[in-house]
C-alpha cells in the first residue's frame, strides 16, 4: 500500500515539473535559446534576414542582417581626367554585386614654375612669370621691393647638364659674402637646398660632389634672382666598380672596355668623346626573341650610327655559346642581313649582373655623360628601337 502511494506521488511530481518547464519556456521569466540560420542573405545595400528557432520550445523569431556595404571596390578607372581647374571622373565596380560607382575627382590645381622676368631691387619691385607644368596657363607675380633688413629665401638646385635633378647625397654647399665671410652651409635634400639670408650677392661653392661628377669652382647668386642652379657634369667613373655595384636608371656608369669579334676595343669613356650615347644589347644565339629584333637594330644603327654607338654583347654562360658559335651564327644567311654594328662575345662580363638582368634580350641606354637613362627587358619593336636612338641622338632621322 505504501509503495503504491510513493509511486503515485513521484508520478505527480514529474508531471508538475514538466508542466513547470513548459510554462517557464513560454513565459517571460525564461530566455529562449534560439539557433539562427540565414533566410535572406544581406547584399551590399539591402539588409538580409535570419530566422531563429528555440531549441527548447520551438518558438520562432527573426532579425535583420545589416547590409555589408560596397567595401570591395577594385582599382578606379579614369573616365575623365581631372584638369588644373576642372573636376575629373573615375569609376569603380563592386566585386560583390558588380554595381558601378561614379567618383568625382577634385581639380588638381595649377603647378606654376616661375622664372624671374625683372629682378627686384632696393628701389623697385620685380616680376616673375609662371607657366603651369600641366596646362598652358600662365601667371605673374610681383616680387616685393628688397628690404636690406628683411631676409629672403635663396634656393640652390643641383642638376645635371640635361636639366634633371640630381640627389647628390653628401654634397656640401657653402654660401659666402664677397669678402669671404661664410653665411650658410648645408647639404641638398632631393637635389635642393634653401637658406634665408639678407638680400645681397653671394658666392656659392660646392664640395664633396658625387664620384664621377664635377662642378664649377664658384657660382654667384643675387637678391634680384635668388635661384641658383648648380650644374654638375659627369663622365664614367675611372676605377674598378665595387663588388656590390647595382645599376639603375640615373646611375653613373663605371668605365669599361670590351673587345669586339673584329678585335677592336670599345671603351665607354672613349666612345662618349665622339658619340651622344651608347646602347648595350645583351643577347644569345639560341634566344629566338633576340633574333626578332636584330633586323630593326641594324636598320636603326644605319640611320643613327654617326651619333649613337650600338653594341651587341653575347654573354651566354650556360647553353653552349662560344666565340665560334657566335661567329657562325652571324655568318648564317638565316639572319637575312649582315650586322655591321660591333658584336662582343665575353661570358665573363659583369655589367649584365650589375643591372640584375636574368633574361635575354636586355637593353641599356647610356647618355653622353655616362648616365643610365633607360633599361628594357624583352624584344623591342622597331618603333621602340627608334625612340631609343632618337632619345640619345637628340634628333629624328
Amino acid at each position: 500500500m505504501k509503495k503504491r502511494i510513493r509511486s503515485a506521488l513521484a508520478l505527480a511530481a514529474s508531471l508538475v515539473l514538466a508542466a513547470s518547464a513548459l510554462s517557464a519556456c513560454g513565459g517571460n521569466s525564461h530566455e529562449h535559446q534560439y539557433v539562427y540560420k540565414t533566410t535572406t542573405p544581406a547584399s551590399c545595400l539591402v539588409d538580409g534576414v535570419e530566422t531563429g528557432v528555440c531549441s527548447i520550445c520551438g518558438d520562432e523569431t527573426s532579425r535583420a542582417i545589416p547590409a555589408v556595404g560596397h567595401h570591395t571596390f577594385g582599382a578606379e578607372t579614369v573616365v575623365t581626367p581631372a584638369g588644373c581647374e576642372s573636376e575629373g571622373l573615375s569609376k569603380a565596380v563592386c566585386s560583390v554585386c558588380h554595381e558601378e560607382q561614379q567618383i568625382k575627382v577634385d581639380p588638381l590645381g595649377h603647378n606654376f614654375v616661375y622664372e624671374v622676368v625683372n629682378p627686384a631691387t632696393f628701389e623697385s619691385e620685380g616680376l616673375q612669370r609662371g607657366t603651369c607644368s600641366r596646362c598652358e596657363a600662365t601667371d605673374e607675380q610681383v616680387i616685393p621691393k628688397l628690404d636690406a633688413n628683411t631676409p629672403i629665401e635663396y634656393t640652390f638646385t643641383v642638376t645635371r647638364t640635361s636639366g634633371s635633378k640630381l640627389t647628390a647625397p653628401g654634397m656640401k654647399i657653402t654660401i659666402s659674402k664677397q669678402d669671404g665671410t661664410v653665411m650658410a652651409t648645408g647639404t641638398p635634400t632631393a637635389g635642393t637646398f634653401r637658406a634665408k639670408l639678407l638680400p645681397n650677392t653671394y658666392n656659392v661653392t660646392v664640395s664633396d660632389v658625387p664620384e664621377g661628377y664635377t662642378a664649377k669652382s664658384v657660382y654667384t647668386v643675387s637678391a634680384g634672382d635668388p635661384n641658383c642652379a648648380i650644374v654638375l657634369t659627369s663622365s664614367p667613373i675611372q676605377k674598378t666598380p665595387p663588388a656590390n655595384t647595382r645599376y639603375r636608371v640615373n646611375s653613373l656608369m663605371y668605365d669599361f672596355t670590351l673587345t669586339a669579334l673584329d678585335g677592336s676595343k670599345i671603351t665607354l669613356s672613349d666612345a662618349l668623346k665622339t658619340k651622344k650615347g651608347v646602347i648595350l644589347n645583351f643577347w644569345a644565339t639560341w634566344c629566338r626573341p633576340c633574333k626578332l629584333e636584330l633586323p630593326d637594330m641594324q636598320k636603326l644603327w644605319q640611320e643613327y650610327g654617326d651619333d649613337v654607338l650600338l653594341v651587341g654583347i653575347d654573354i651566354d654562360r650556360t647553353q653552349g655559346d662560344t666565340e665560334q658559335v657566335v661567329r657562325s651564327y652571324l655568318a648564317n644567311d638565316s639572319l637575312g642581313q649582315t650586322l655591321t654594328f660591333p658584336i662582343v662575345y665575353d661570358p665573363t662580363i659583369t655589367i649584365f649582373d650589375m643591372f640584375g638582368f636574368n633574361s635575354y634580350p636586355s637593353t641599356v641606354l647610356i647618355d653622353r655623360e655616362g648616365v643610365v637613362t633607360k633599361t628594357a627587358i624583352g624584344t623591342q619593336t622597331e618603333a621602340q628601337w627608334r625612340s631609343f636612338f632618337e632619345s640619345l641622338a637628340g634628333r629624328k632621322a
